[in-house]
């Protein structure tokens, strides 16, 4: 690490590029992570450990979040395309998605790491952790990050803070309606409805994050000193969110229930749902095949966001033609549109690694293809070996059944497949 920052420095003063302002670059950390990994000199070794390092955190990000309903965007297009569908009936929340989706984001999370430790650094390392002994390198990198460590001091009040926020909020998700016994959502309950969703508890947690300080309370301080005894502020303020806060994604995301919502009222989902007829005569499982198949395809060259906006809001009409529940069909696809590991314009972490120009398209193509294919078949047995048997997804809920939205497809479409 040393030599790395020597010869840094070597490069800094040869492009006149002088201390300060590279200090000041720094505060921007996605054009110095371009700039540290694009211009160091490395040997081939070096090179495909960066390359599968690199590849892991963004194939980690993409997968990781699947596990819960707030991990991805695609995750959040189903919650609210259920919204829209069949308001809170549906019954899928925090804990039932995390029940289902989890475990297959750990396999997937495995077969990614030894793909990637194989493909980069060969078999012969894929088990190197268990062996005795550490060269100097591993000795000296192992102090780095202990003295890093250190660096960072005791926690701090507003660090201890938003962690126990956090836990509160993840802690509200799951007992919101846990199903075998009774919620604190069931305390809100009027006229057979309930008013609190898993976006109550968020909302609840961000009001606490304006109000709690930052610095600890005078009754406090004789146990937890502060380091500006002065200071009022709360662990999050206005301004902050405001240039923080990700609002494009929000309104694409609005955007997005905006199109199922045209989707569904201008008919075409019945019509595209009348054109692939023909799949109503397949096996299930065959049918989730093709769906995620098409899912894979298209979240390659379009956004996932976006492919979820797209391919989920048909899905509804298509699960009603083939006599099943809709998250049959809905649960695999919203995953497969976060496995999605080829291109750099696939999901948002694809594109920041890309950024760096360390990786080539084919490095990532030669990467992702196997596990594309990895993930859409893991998706299509997830749902049928448990989806069907433990979550019943084989057969029309009565909440689909009820609702105003889907309706039976009109004798038109059927007839002769125009609107």
């Amino acid at each position: 690490m040393g030599n790395m920052s020597h010869e840094l420095d070597q490069k800094l003063c040869s492009n006149g590029v002088t201390d300060e302002p590279y200090r000041q670059s720094s505060m921007t950390g996605k054009s110095v992570m371009a700039f540290d990994i694009s211009t160091i000199q490395k040997d081939e070794k070096d090179s495909q450990l960066s390359k599968g390092m690199l590849l892991g955190i963004a194939y980690g990000a993409a997968v990781g979040g699947t596990a819960t309903l707030t991990g991805t965007p695609p995750n959040l297009v189903l919650t609210g395309l259920l919204e829209t569908y069949y308001g809170s009936a549906a019954g899928v929340n925090f804990l039932s998605w995390f029940v289902y989706s989890a475990p297959l984001a750990l396999l997937m999370l495995f077969i990614i790491w030894v793909w990637l430790q194989f493909l980069f650094l060969g078999w012969r390392t894929l088990f190197g952790c268990f062996i005795k002994g550490r060269s100097t390198a591993d000795a000296s990198v192992e102090n780095m990050i202990k003295d890093q460590y250190k660096r960072l001091g005791p926690i701090t009040f507003a660090e201890c803070g938003v962690f126990l926020c956090f836990l509160l909020l993840v802690a509200l998700w799951f007992t919101r309606d846990p199903k075998f016994i009774s919620g604190w959502a069931s305390l809100f309950k009027f006229n057979g409805l309930v008013y609190a969703s898993d976006a109550t508890a968020a909302m609840l947690v961000a009001f606490l994050l304006f109000i709690l300080p930052a610095e600890p309370p005078k009754f406090l301080q004789c146990i937890w000193k502060s380091n500006d005894p002065g200071c009022r502020d709360a662990l999050i303020d206005w301004k902050t969110v405001q240039h923080k806060m990700p609002w494009g994604v929000i309104f694409l995301l609005g955007g997005g229930f905006a199109l199922a919502k045209g989707v569904e009222e201008s008919g075409l989902s019945k019509y595209v749902s009348a054109s692939l007829v023909s799949i109503s005569g397949l096996p299930i499982w065959l049918a989730v095949l093709i769906c995620c198949l098409m899912t894979g395809c298209l979240t390659e060259v379009v956004s996932n966001t976006a492919t979820a906006n797209i391919v989920l809001s048909l899905l509804p009409e298509l699960a009603h033609s083939l006599n099943v529940s809709p998250l049959l069909l809905m649960f695999p696809v919203t995953q497969v549109a976060s496995f999605a590991f080829t291109l750099p314009v696939a999901t948002p972490p694809n594109a920041i690694i890309f950024a760096t120009g360390e990786l080539r398209v084919m490095d990532m193509i030669k990467a992702g293809i196997g596990l594309d294919i990895t993930g859409i078949t893991l998706a299509t047995l997830w749902v049928n070996l448990i989806g069907l048997p433990y979550y019943n997804f084989g057969e029309v809920p009565a909440w689909a059944t009820q609702t105003t939205l889907i309706t039976e497809m009109q004798s038109t479409v059927s007839t002769n497949g125009t609107i």
